[in-house]
């Protein structure tokens, strides 16, 4: 199964044709830990959420914003033409050279921000997806067969704009907890991202509930996102 060749036909081979189109435009080129929809259940298992929304994210059980697949990969940016990797430095640890903090989680003491991209060993694969002379500011994310486990089955390694209208869901995923959870079970995907024009977002993942990734055949995948379309379809007609 791959991303491309469920979501985006510009994405159907391994090489420098990707869609750099945006959802919308962002103020600057910051990268902030997205909120999960719903509030983690702190007192008995932290990896799991309550039907409780997250109090940053009511705007997305009030029906605002498009809902995107989230891809499992790793976070990259561009900015003035210089690539940045996303970095986390645990408290306690010092920070990498070059590095910039971008903000810092209250409840862990974890340091999270980006390291320019270089030209060692460990760069290597980031390296291999710079495909374009120039990139267009802002967010992507690396994936392919030596990122994560390579969970989204690519050939190659590549970059895909968070912001794309490749990744677009349709308006009838649904928004409630009980209606999310019973539609996320037995997705091959890690989550849901939504965005709203004004560049909020919110996160929801499978493990979230308790589910894992299901790992369906590329006729499953492009026939399940087929028919959430075509729901949203018949909704318009």
């Amino acid at each position: 199964m791959k991303i491309r060749g469920r979501v985006d036909s510009t994405w159907r081979s391994c090489g420098p044709r990707f869609n750099t189109e945006r959802l919308h435009e962002k103020k600057g080129v910051e990268m902030k830990k997205i909120p999960t929809l719903f509030m983690r259940d702190f007192d008995n298992d932290p990896s799991r959420v309550l039907n409780e929304v997250h109090p940053e994210c009511q705007w997305v059980l009030d029906g605002e914003g498009v809902a995107t697949i989230k891809l499992d990969g790793t976070a990259v940016m561009f900015r003035n033409f210089q690539p940045y990797k996303r970095r986390g430095v645990k408290k306690g640890q010092e920070p990498p050279f070059g590095f910039e903090l971008v903000e810092k989680e209250e409840t862990t003491g974890k340091s999270v921000g980006w390291v320019p991209v270089g030209e060692g060993p460990e760069d290597k694969w980031h390296r291999e997806a710079f495909t374009e002379p120039n990139y267009v500011d802002g967010t992507y994310e690396l994936i392919g067969p030596k990122i994560q486990g390579n969970p989204e089955q690519e050939t190659c390694h590549l970059l895909v704009p968070h912001h794309s209208p490749g990744l677009i869901l349709a308006n009838s995923v649904p928004r409630s907890y009980d209606e999310l959870k019973a539609w996320l079970q037995g997705k091959d995907c890690e989550g849901i991202v939504f965005h709203h024009p004004d560049g909020r977002m919110a996160k929801v993942k499978l493990k979230d509930f308790g589910f894992k990734r299901e790992k369906l055949t590329d006729d499953a995948v492009v026939k399940m996102f087929a028919e959430s379309r075509n729901e949203d379809d018949a909704e318009k007609a």
